[in-house]
């Protein structure tokens, strides 16, 4: 029997950026074209109980620190699980996810567009199943990685094959996340305290992701070219916790991709904002009506399925 072929598309971003509504669209359009298979693996998932995660400052108050690259998420255990995706196309025995308790806001896309990946999709997927040195098709998964920390953890980023990266402006982040609660893994319910965004969320997102983009410019800096394998690592300042220094998976990761935080290789930006001059701005990406876009016009939910089907469809 031939394994089936599993494909990481990360899906990174800041906090309330986009990244689960753009998995979430994906997900319908590649059910729309008969795959029952593929799914998302939520980073939230492997998030450590409430009473294990690290203390930080809120103004004059302790409260638990959900957003740190330090201790948020249990890397270790996301690594392991992808490799036991990678090998069974399956999530392990006992895996569950809360996410489905979480509500978010309905984004809507046109259904014309539905329609259209999902015919290009399903072509696709039955060309490359069929191409198969094997005399049976192979089996094609494809699993969304959908995380505010995607890429900071070396062993994640090198299992993903497709990188994608959701970015708006802090503001539009902050106001967003100001109107969402989360289940966590004890299946409570977390509501950001007042000062929580700017004390806690908004630094973290700049620590775990300055390393990616020029000038440290998270909200508008171009992406960072990594360097080859074998120029020395650059250090950085949100480098890796000691206690990944003695796994050889680790070591092997950072050989490959580069320090934890660090630049990230072909990464592809779905930008919410174009650059302020208009004759920069992006066209459409559907392709309909040309031209370009005005300056700081947002780029719709629906542009960005757009770009992201296009690429996956690139790979396989």
């Amino acid at each position: 029997m031939t394994a089936p072929r599993v494909l990481f598309v990360g899906l990174g971003g800041g906090s309330c950026s986009g990244k689960t509504t753009l998995a979430k669209h994906i997900l319908r359009i590649l059910r729309s074209a008969g795959d029952n298979q593929s799914f998302i693996l939520h980073q939230d998932d492997f998030a450590p109980r409430e009473d294990d995660l690290p203390l930080a400052w809120n103004g004059h108050q302790q409260v638990r620190d959900w957003d740190t690259p330090h201790g948020a998420i249990d890397f270790g255990k996301m690594h392991s699980v992808m490799q036991h995706i990678r090998t069974h196309a399956t999530t392990p025995p006992g895996f569950d996810s809360h996410d489905k308790l979480n509500v978010l806001p309905n984004v809507s896309i046109p259904d014309d567009l539905v329609s259209r990946w999902a015919d290009t999709l399903r072509r696709a997927i039955i060309t490359t199943a069929s191409a198969s040195s094997s005399t049976t098709d192979q089996r094609i998964v494809i699993v969304l990685v959908d995380g505010f920390l995607a890429y900071f953890d070396p062993r994640v980023r090198a299992e993903l094959d497709v990188r994608f990266f959701t970015r708006c402006s802090r503001e539009v982040m902050k106001s967003r996340r100001a109107r969402r609660s989360y289940i966590t893994a004890e299946e409570n319910v977390w509501q950001d305290p007042p000062g929580y965004y700017d004390n806690i969320v908004w630094p973290a997102y700049v620590l775990a992701h300055q390393g990616m983009f020029e000038h440290g410019d998270v909200e508008r800096g171009a992406p960072l070219i990594p360097p080859s394998c074998t120029d020395s690592p650059i250090p950085q300042e949100n480098g890796s916790a000691s206690s990944n220094e003695e796994d050889p998976s680790y070591t092997a990761a950072v050989a490959k991709e580069g320090p934890p935080g660090g630049p990230v290789k072909g990464l592809v930006i779905l930008d919410e904002r174009h650059e302020e001059s208009s004759a920069s701005a992006s066209p459409s990406l559907g392709g309909a009506g040309g031209g370009s876009k005005p300056p700081e016009q947002a780029v719709t939910m629906a542009e960005m399925v757009d770009r992201a089907c296009g690429e996956i469809v690139k790979v396989l």
